[in-house]
């Protein structure tokens, strides 16, 4: 799996759209929300772009509908997950990706 892929400026647009569609309460996230943003972003990072940065993609133009914390939760979600997609590609955890309890 590629991973570190950067987004074009039409992916992005389209990743904010798919954000603005999932998360209704962009100031304040509730659980539904994080949900849904989960769903997305860990849709990205499977696709590869694992360096996505929220704070230029959200705060665009002079007034952003998300709050500055909504995007600082976004953006260390984004990171927890590249961090699974690293390690789901590191193939000295094989056996960790197959545990079973």
């Amino acid at each position: 799996m590629e991973l570190e892929k950067e987004l074009s400026e039409s992916q992005g647009a389209k990743l904010k759209e798919y954000l603005d569609r999932g998360i209704h309460n962009k100031l304040h996230l509730h659980p539904s929300d994080y949900r849904r943003a989960a769903v997305i972003l860990y849709r990205a990072n499977q696709l590869g772009y694992t360096s996505i940065g929220f704070k230029q993609l959200l705060s665009g133009g002079k007034y952003s509908e998300y709050s500055d914390m909504t995007i600082e939760s976004l953006q260390h979600m984004s990171d927890a997950f590249t961090d699974l997609m690293y390690g789901s590609n590191n193939y000295e955890n094989e056996e960790l990706k197959n545990l079973e309890l």
